[in-house]
């Protein structure tokens, strides 16, 4: 303690002292006398303890004690409810996924621009919440499930927004205009963008096209789901294998238009499954990426040990050469991504194509049947 604060209350107690003397001077009972000295202390006391109390509250207020150990484990709570995804939790995902991915590919196209580009076009967002609340959506998600879905209508939306972004720019997603209400640069992208069957979701049957020709089923044991979109405008033609394909409110059914336009690209591509190498007997599983491309796995090699699958298999070109091998998984390794491609028309047997490498996984290309 320094000399200062030991001097000012020397000085303290002195003036208290001359200033209790000046007060009992006129009191002469030494019974009143030694009463009031005891309450004058007790005054003087009661106010020094507060004014110590006002300053070690602002002196330890915002100090904290060490940390203790850790104490024992309290009792678990009740098990609460088991959540639900609702369908119209699905539809929310759907859209706000789907936004992401409109909002994230027109800031790409325009170069990442410092402030971010957000899209304001109710034409878009009613589209996009119009599609994903139709019954379209609902009834095709037990197909393989809500991800692998909104993963497949975010594929589409990327390539319509590349469609408008060519013809109108950005000024288009910043604006309220709608398919028509736009100076578009040569031909009006919703030409072309109404060709996919995706745009009828939700309309309702009195705004599909008319019927050319009606596919009844989607793939070998896949029935379509009953009222779904069944297409969009003529086109008469596959220009590139000169097949017939099926348009309007039919499903199209052949052909690399028909893999563009419609539903059936999607329902074709391959569950999350268990995989056996026909030449080998190897084993792998292939499991949906988190990517937004649908048709997109990881493939998890088979571990006689563990019993269970574990390393997911990767392709990467290292000085000159393809070089396949099993690594620890990683969502961020693009060499561990991998396509399914159908063997012909056998729909149990797939063929495994690298993102990476485009090099087949197998001996000689091997064919995987589904287990």
């Amino acid at each position: 303690m320094s000399i200062r604060y030991i001097l000012s209350g020397i000085l303290a107690l002195v003036v208290t002292f001359v200033v209790g003397v000046n007060l009992s001077n006129e009191i002469t009972d030494k019974t009143l006398y030694l009463l009031f000295w005891f309450m004058y202390l007790i005054t003087i006391m009661t106010i020094i303890a507060i004014g110590m109390t006002i300053v070690f509250y602002f002196v330890l207020k915002d100090k904290k004690g060490p940390r203790g150990s850790r104490g024992d484990s309290g009792d678990s709570g009740d098990s609460g409810e088991v959540g639900k995804c609702t369908e119209g939790c699905r539809n929310q995902i759907c859209y706000k996924k789907t936004i992401k991915t409109i909002n994230s590919e027109v800031n790409i196209l325009a170069g990442n621009p410092d402030k971010e580009i957000i899209v304001k076009n109710v034409y878009i967002r009613n589209k996009v919440k119009q599609i994903c609340a139709s019954d379209e959506f609902a009834q095709l998600v037990p197909y393989r499930g809500p991800n692998d879905l909104i993963k497949y209508i975010s594929v589409v939306w990327k390539e319509w927004i590349g469609l408008i972004y060519k013809a109108g720019g950005r000024a288009y997603f910043e604006s309220l205009g709608a398919e028509n209400d736009f100076e578009w640069v040569g031909d009006n992208p919703f030409d072309e963008i109404k060709k996919y069957d995706v745009f009828y979701w939700g309309l309702g049957e009195n705004y599909h096209p008319e019927i050319i020709k009606k596919c009844t089923k989607a793939r070998e044991g896949h029935n379509l789901p009953k009222g779904v979109q069944k297409g969009h405008p003529s086109l008469n033609k596959d220009s590139k294998s000169g097949e017939s394909v099926n348009i309007g409110r039919g499903w199209q059914k052949s052909g690399k238009m028909a893999d563009k336009y419609s539903i059936i690209r999607y329902l074709n591509l391959v569950p999350e499954t268990e995989l056996l190498e026909k030449d080998t007997q190897r084993r792998y599983y292939a499991k949906t990426a988190d990517t937004s491309e649908p048709n997109s796995y990881t493939i998890q090699e088979y571990d006689p040990v563990t019993k269970d699958f574990g390393l997911c298999m990767e392709s990467t070109v290292e000085s000159g050469e393809t070089i396949t091998k099993s690594s620890e998984c990683d969502p961020n390794n693009k060499g561990q991504l991998w396509k399914l491609e159908l063997n012909g028309n056998k729909t149990k047997e797939t063929k495994i194509i690298s993102e990476n490498t485009n090099n087949y996984l197998g001996e000689d290309n091997g064919v995987f049947k589904m287990v």
